[in-house]
């Protein structure tokens, strides 16, 4: 399974119930981090 599709399972399979979303919130951080200058509104948002 190459890179991307290791991405999307994880994605897919992380719990994302709304207003529950830390741990997706988490995991698009996680592959973020050291790409691009990330930031969360009041919301919850993940803003880059």
């Amino acid at each position: 399974m190459d890179r991307t599709e290791q991405l999307l399972k994880r994605l897919t399979e992380a719990s994302g119930v709304p207003g529950f979303e830390a741990e997706v919130r988490a995991l698009i951080r996680g592959e973020l981090e050291g790409i691009a200058a990330i930031e969360q509104d009041r919301m919850g948002s993940i803003v880059c």
